[in-house]
């Protein structure tokens, strides 16, 4: 267990066994530059959950395997999104989404009751409404 504090970071880290990326953390609780978050790290140093604290509100992001984020929950004052992802780049989005439509450029936020399906090269495949 190590106790850090830093001018960006108030932070507790649990162990493991040292190897991977980080070199054994499998839990971290923290306060980075203002924002509080909790961590959670896989054998292999790989992030694999997330939840953090910002002003505008909370959100929650599961990882892969290899760090990749598939999963996001994220909530603001205003707006409230999930989006699902898998491996190859195809998306999911539910919820407020900003869209950009490539002929004009003009870009717009979909409403809470909206479904957005993205290509793998994040072009709109299908929404609704």
């Amino acid at each position: 267990m190590q106790i850090a504090v830093d001018k960006d970071l108030y932070g507790l880290a649990i162990y493991g066994e040292p190897k991977g990326a980080i070199k054994g953390t499998r839990v971290g609780l923290g306060v980075w530059k203002g924002i509080p978050g909790l961590t959670l790290y896989d054998e292999n140093g790989n992030e694999r959950a997330t939840v953090q604290t910002e002003q505008s509100g909370p959100s929650l992001r599961l990882s892969d395997v290899n760090g990749k984020g598939r999963v996001e929950l994220s909530m603001a004052s205003s707006d409230a999104y999930l989006s699902l992802s898998d491996k190859e780049g195809f998306m999911t989005a539910i919820g407020n989404t900003d869209l950009v439509t490539p002929r004009t450029g003009e870009t717009h936020k979909t409403s809470a009751a909206s479904v957005v399906l993205f290509g793998k090269d994040q072009k709109v495949l299908w929404s609704a409404p």
